[in-house]
């Protein structure tokens, strides 16, 4: 593997394994399935294009992608024995945690869309829809992944045009790569940036796809609301808050 692509490549696999991690900690997954979920999560997007492109076996059973496995159970590990030994900070600092969650998840969708992207062109798919796609399919699926394991709706199928940033980052990189000479890391650095900077956006300003029918806000005007079977994926119930309240 090329030193850039490596370099990509452990920034997707750090960030997923991070956020996928934090989010198994937050849903009591026992140590088996907070790294079970960052494997899913990390991984996952990665082998179904593998089968796409007919790479065989996927990319991660090579023996060179052993450090790719280490980092993902060392990055695991560490939250997990960080949230069982430090459990009233990982409470107390619940919120900040979900910030550095939604920024490393976006990094790592930002870094994986790219590399998917180059590693279709790589083995000479150049045709925009396959690489592009190919990207995206990198991008979000480990995460899609990890949310049905966890008994949730996908989340990207519901919140922060998380499939549009990930398009977006495959999309320019394959435009500057293949459109224009340029140095291989300015399509990359400028691809993942604009994954993550989309994901980033549209989290301070709350930008979503239309939905049909938010039946939250009408449950909230009370009997307006039409009466409808409970949702079939089981809403968390808020922990109590440790500590005084200031």
């Amino acid at each position: 593997m090329e030193p850039l692509f490596q370099v990509v490549y452990s920034i997707g696999i750090f960030s997923c394994a991070l956020s996928s991690a934090m989010i198994a900690v937050d849903r009591e997954c026992d140590l088996f399935g907070v790294v079970f979920i960052a494997f899913c999560n990390t991984f996952g997007g990665g082998a179904l294009r593998d089968l796409f492109l007919g790479i065989s076996p996927p990319m991660m059973f090579w023996q060179e992608s052993i450090f790719d496995l280490l980092l993902c159970t060392g990055v695991a590990l560490s939250v997990f024995l960080f949230a069982a030994l430090m459990q009233k900070t990982f409470l107390r600092y619940e919120k900040t945690i979900a910030r550095v969650n939604n920024v490393t998840d976006a990094l790592g969708v930002g870094a994986f869309a790219v590399y998917g992207t180059q590693v279709a062109l790589k083995y000479g798919f150049t045709k925009p829809i396959v690489a592009i796609a190919m990207g995206l399919v990198t991008g979000i699926v480990g995460g899609i992944i990890r949310d049905l394991c966890l008994n949730d709706v996908p989340f990207v199928l519901r919140k922060r045009v998380y499939a549009l940033a990930a398009l977006a980052g495959a999309v320019v990189y394959y435009i500057l790569t293949v459109s224009f000479i340029l140095p291989s890391i300015i399509p990359t650095v400028v691809g993942v940036l604009t994954t993550f900077g989309l994901r980033i956006l549209a989290t301070i300003f709350k930008w979503n796809f239309p939905v049909a029918i938010r039946f939250s806000k009408l449950a909230e005007q009370g009997n307006t609301a039409p009466r409808r079977r409970p949702p079939v994926v089981p809403i968390r119930k808020p922990r109590k808050r440790h500590g005084k309240r200031k």
